[in-house]
């Protein structure tokens, strides 16, 4: 009888203990997370919401479907919870696969309290099912590049399938399966001073995913030519000035990628530890495995297809430490790796994850404000509009019932007795509506 795997089981209850709490922190005040919500709430019947049409469907499809089994606008937060805790599972599988169980329960711990994680994990959007799908291509392709079973060359197509559905600059991480195939290939050659040009290209590859990946995250497929030729954009968005925007924070975001490939080479060659080598292992895992540490995530979440291959690298890297010295540099450096996942830099200091996440999910000054305009301006009998996406959780803090008020389809205003503006002047053209009072960066209207 097959014994069970206990890395398997240990990884999934410490995910479970973990990210369900984290997941519940969510109020839904991210106004991206909002248009995913109404558009669920819309596709269950349960509210007469639009449907963002300009957004991602999947993650909207899969939260509708909680919304039918019962699931209210607290409740619904099992869904991020089970998805964060299948993209954890599925890393630990791909570790597995491509090295030990160790490494693949190392890789997935480092997920698993990596607060860079828990924010985009503890929301409703396309970046974490997408995740979940494309790791789980990446690990179907691995077993096809192993076994040369077709089966699984079909099973990694469908989940990319799937992963494109879910968010389309999914596609521009393909190269990411071919930077495992150079980084696996380096590792079995063992000759790596021969294998510098394989490093070489491994450096340049990743450095042009994540380049492609910030400088296309707010495009589809239709926009990347204009975006390559630096033509005008079929959208309404300077293109050019995107681009040139993101030259910058690729260097200052993302620098760590050749350090790690520059001191893991370091790690693979260099014979004897010195004081100084000692520093650069510690500088090493401090300030690269925390991934986008002094980064906003919701500016930045883009980048979370990077995480399976950042992660089992740094896994790999830290056994192999500890295979060539000693238990205590082992011990030292996973140490200081797991610190610097769950603390964070912010403009008071230094946080943990924990501190960081009830932060970024509480109230803002805005949606305070906003509230209050609510509460003053209507009573219970009125329908209230708000030009913000984020109108679902409103309707759970403001205590009112609140709609999403579409400035570009007036037909579907008419139901509406006041709207509240936060777009700066764009309800002054509709002529049913009366300015009533302003209030902060909020303009009120109420219909004549």
């Amino acid at each position: 009888m097959k014994k069970p795997d206990i890395y398997f089981i240990g990884i999934l209850a410490i995910s479970i203990v973990v990210l369900v709490p984290v997941s519940f922190t969510n109020q839904g005040y991210f106004w991206d997370e909002g248009a995913y919500i109404s558009s669920a709430l819309a596709l269950s019947g349960k509210e007469n919401y639009n449907i963002f049409t300009d957004r991602y469907p999947l993650i909207s499809y899969v939260t509708a479907f909680g919304f039918v089994l019962g699931a209210d606008l607290v409740t619904i937060n099992i869904i991020p919870a089970l998805i964060a805790i299948g993209s954890v599972c599925m890393i630990y599988l791909l570790g597995s696969l491509l090295f030990d169980r160790k490494t693949g329960f190392l890789a997935a711990l480092f997920t698993t309290f990596s607060w860079y994680f828990w924010g985009v994990a503890a929301n409703i959007l396309s970046d974490t099912i997408s995740l979940l799908f494309f790791i789980t291509c990446i690990y179907f392709f691995m077993r096809f590049f192993k076994t040369k079973s077709k089966i699984n060359a079909v099973i990694s197509g469908i989940s990319l399938g799937i992963a494109f559905m879910a968010r389309s600059q999914t596609m521009l991480a393909i190269p990411i399966i071919f930077l495992f195939i150079t980084f696996i290939w380096i590792l079995e050659k063992r000759d790596y001073k021969k294998n510098l040009v394989g490093l070489i290209i491994l450096t340049f590859m990743s450095l042009v995913v994540i380049y492609l990946e910030t400088v296309f995250t707010w495009f589809d497929f239709e926009h990347i030519p204009a975006a390559i030729t630096l033509s005008s954009s079929p959208v309404d968005f300077d293109i050019i000035s995107n681009i040139t925007k993101w030259i910058p924070k690729t260097v200052y975001y993302f620098s760590f990628v050749p350090v790690i490939l520059v001191l893991y080479y370091i790690i693979l060659t260099v014979k004897k530890i010195d004081e100084n080598f000692l520093l650069l292992l510690i500088g090493l895992f401090a300030t690269t495995l925390p991934f986008v540490l002094f980064t906003n995530w919701t500016e930045s979440r883009f980048l979370l297809l990077a995480v399976p291959f950042i992660f089992i690298m740094a896994a790999k890297s830290i056994f192999i430490i500890k295979e060539k010295y000693s238990w205590k540099i082992f011990y030292l450096v996973l140490a200081i790796a797991l610190l610097s996942l769950v603390i964070k830099p912010s403009s008071t200091g230094i946080e943990t994850g924990w501190d960081n996440l009830q932060r970024i999910n509480k109230p803002n000054t805005e949606f305070i404000e906003l509230c209050n305009i609510v509460k003053q301006n209507s009573n219970e009998n009125e329908t209230i509009g708000v030009t913000s996406m984020a109108h679902p959780a409103i309707n759970i803090h403001c205590e009112r019932k609140i709609e999403y008020a579409d400035l570009k389809n007036p037909e579907r205003l008419k139901n509406l007795s006041i709207i509240i503006d936060i777009t700066e002047n764009r309800v002054e053209n509709i002529t049913d509506y009366d300015l009533i009072g302003i209030s902060g960066s909020y303009e009120i209207y109420k219909r004549n």
